[in-house]
């Protein structure tokens, strides 16, 4: 009798054991909240077809180059290019630079290059001091955006800036909350709309 109750104790108390680790973090239990992910911005940075693009060469050959990408997203660069053409849409311009340099590389010794692009630009207009088209240098935000057009107005509703997409993508950004924190400071891109709206008075 003692050892059949010794018996029911030990398992018992094993059970109790294995219950408790369970409970206590011992297994990882899956999630039943997956977590929302916002949907990232269209990029508007990435060359497109019909865009114009100058590769510039430290010495000839081969000689500099310029044409638009063509409709199938590729170029055609002189000496590399004659059996399959480059592709060149959907890359930023640093990614097409490198891309090049690296095929370039197989054929020429000490032959660097530089890729151009035409001049692409952001729209602030409403209550800032500078409304305009501006030059799109990389690395944009709202708050750096309205700087770059003088800031915002006397009359600016600050909690009602409105950015608006290449995509038809329409965000609004609170300046001042935005200033306190950069992660409400969306990013800008090329060809995006930024208008400040006039508060009442």
């Amino acid at each position: 009798m003692r050892l059949a109750e010794t018996f029911r104790a030990g398992v018992a108390i094993l059970g109790a054991a294995i219950f408790l680790s369970g409970c206590g973090g011992g297994f990882d239990l899956p999630n039943s909240s997956p977590t929302s992910r916002q949907e990232e911005p269209e990029r508007t940075d990435l060359l497109r077809p019909g865009d114009h693009v100058s590769i510039i060469f430290s010495r000839n050959p081969p000689k500099n180059h310029e044409e638009r990408i063509k409709d199938d997203g590729t170029i055609t660069p002189p000496d590399i290019s004659q059996a399959t053409p480059v592709p060149a849409a959907g890359k930023t311009r640093a990614e097409l630079e490198r891309d090049l340099q690296e095929r370039y590389n197989k054929y020429y010794r000490n032959l660097t290059l530089v890729v151009q692009t035409e001049s692409r630009y952001f729209y602030v207009d409403g209550e800032v001091r500078n409304p305009n088209r501006h030059p799109y240098a990389g690395e944009m935000t709202v708050t750096k955006a309205l700087a770059v057009a003088g800031g915002v107005t006397d009359f600016a509703k600050r909690g009602k800036v409105q950015l608006t997409r290449v995509n038809g993508q329409r965000i609004t950004v609170d300046y001042d909350k935005a200033l306190r924190k950069p992660e409400l400071d969306p990013p800008v891109y090329p060809g995006d709309r930024i208008y400040v709206p006039r508060r009442r008075i």
